[in-house]
């Protein structure tokens, strides 16, 4: 990746890829258990009562809430530090969230938690990341944030009564984590997570004196690992702000992994608006001839005002393709899935996946939306195959995702993706999940849609 792609790289001792938040959550809560030094979450939001285990009743008592845990591991260990930062929303944005969550401040916890909101950043812009380091040696990565209407099984179980209440109890959601152990990567997003808790704060992090081995281990056993001894990639956007320029390497890594495309591009994104992304696109798909990409992202737009502003930006991304007629080379889909009663339902994408071929997987939290690409705060983590068994893990992960969206088995899938990437769409398992193409009415939009992209998504 060209240097203005990367704002490091760094080593991992192991790395696993987590299939929506029941997995994320049951291994996060793991591994805090075992944190002894230092805990900082990076997040857009966090709700107190995330439950990040449970049993599929009200009355269980296996449940434990996010606030509950940080607060007993800070009870029991005085000498552990835990660090919140998440952002300080506006007001209109506020509103829609719990009111456990609007009340939160700093006072509300131990003197070994600290908690505060971050509102250094441009107009317009939000903190978008989704980070937990643990004893600098374990780091969760991805889309899932920690707050309310997260709550996602492998399975989706549409008739399952839910335990959370949240607006988005109706809907079952797709995400995407990654799990990561090792000193040197560990060490180097606890100083990404320094840079904006001294912006915030005026403190740096404090340095950890960590004992000589004693073969404690935060991983969160018996995850399993998909690699082992491998490089990473650290990207970043960060927009504009007083005297500090625009960082924009997320967008710049989009557009070099796509620029290595040779014949298949996988996407998993929550929205499509991404300007620059559409004409690498276009640009890498009009000279290479048998390079195809498959999209797979929500039906729609999760609220009435994301609704309305992204439609815009959705439509002018797909017009570019049809424009320059190559709409035949680009599917985008969405999944969904039966319920009990024999009812088609989508399933709401989140995650924020790219893979290139076998050789490139980037995850993170930026979407492929403008905003994502230079306004607000985002980090994303490239695993660039270095062998061929690299290689071989990158397309399992991906031909599991894809088994997983059709209810196929993964050999099937391996089958057909080396025969021809868009016959996976047509491929039907036994478990009533498939994915479905998205209808024209999908790409429609309004006079007030082309305000609020203007506004909210801003080509900047």
């Amino acid at each position: 990746m060209p240097g203005d792609a990367v704002s490091c790289i760094a080593s991992a001792e192991r790395a696993s890829l987590l299939v929506d938040s029941e997995s994320y959550f049951v291994a996060l809560r793991r591994s805090l258990e075992k944190a002894r030094h230092e805990v900082l979450i990076l997040g857009w939001d966090i709700w107190p009562r995330v439950k990040l285990s449970r049993r599929h009743t009200r009355t269980s008592g296996d449940t434990e809430q996010l606030a509950v845990l940080l607060r007993k591991i800070a009870s029991d260990r005085p000498d552990l530090q835990i660090r919140i930062l998440i952002w300080k929303a506006p007001a209109f944005v506020r509103m829609d969230r719990p009111a456990e969550t609007r009340r939160l401040k700093n006072t509300d916890f131990p003197g070994n938690i600290q908690f505060y909101r971050d509102d250094k950043l441009p107009f317009n812009a939000c903190h978008h990341e989704k980070l937990v380091v643990i004893d600098r040696n374990v780091a969760f990565l991805g889309g899932i944030d920690l707050t309310q209407g997260r709550w996602s099984q492998i399975h989706h179980p549409l008739h399952r009564t839910r335990i959370d209440r949240d607006p988005d109890s109706e809907n079952i959601r797709h995400d995407l984590q990654l799990c990561m152990q090792g000193e040197d990567c560990g060490d180097k997003l606890a100083k990404h997570f320094e840079r904006r808790w001294r912006r915030v704060t005026g403190e740096s992090l404090p340095v950890l004196k960590m004992p000589a081995d004693t073969g404690h281990d935060v991983w969160p056993s018996p995850l399993a690992a998909h690699w082992t001894g491998l490089e990473i990639a650290l990207s970043r956007t960060i927009g504009a702000y007083q005297s500090n320029p625009a960082i924009r390497e997320i967008e710049a890594l989009y557009a070099a992994a796509i620029g290595e495309a040779k014949r298949f591009i996988y996407i998993e994104n929550q929205y499509l608006t991404s300007a620059t992304i559409c004409d690498a696109l276009i640009e890498k798909l009009t000279e290479t001839a048998d390079l195809k990409v498959l999209v797979i992202g929500p039906r729609e737009a999760g609220g009435t005002i994301e609704k309305i502003t992204m439609s815009k930006g959705r439509h002018d991304f797909w017009s570019a393709f049809r424009q320059a007629g190559l709409e035949h080379r680009i599917r985008i889909v969405y999944p969904s899935a039966q319920d009990v009663a024999e009812h088609i339902r989508p399933i709401y994408v989140h995650s924020k996946l790219m893979i290139v071929d076998d050789r490139i997987l980037i995850i993170g939290s930026a979407n492929i939306s403008n905003r994502s690409m230079g306004l607000d705060t985002e980090i994303t983590v490239t695993i660039a195959a270095a062998s061929e068994d690299e290689r071989r893990v990158i397309r399992d992960r991906r031909n599991h995702l894809l088994a997983r969206h059709t209810g196929s088995h993964h050999d099937v899938i391996d089958a057909i993706v080396d025969t021809d990437p868009f016959l996976v769409v047509e491929t039907a398992g036994d478990t009533q999940r498939n994915l479905v193409d998205l209808p024209n009415s999908a790409f429609d939009h309004s006079k007030l849609s082309s305000v609020l992209n203007w506004l909210f998504d801003p080509k900047v």
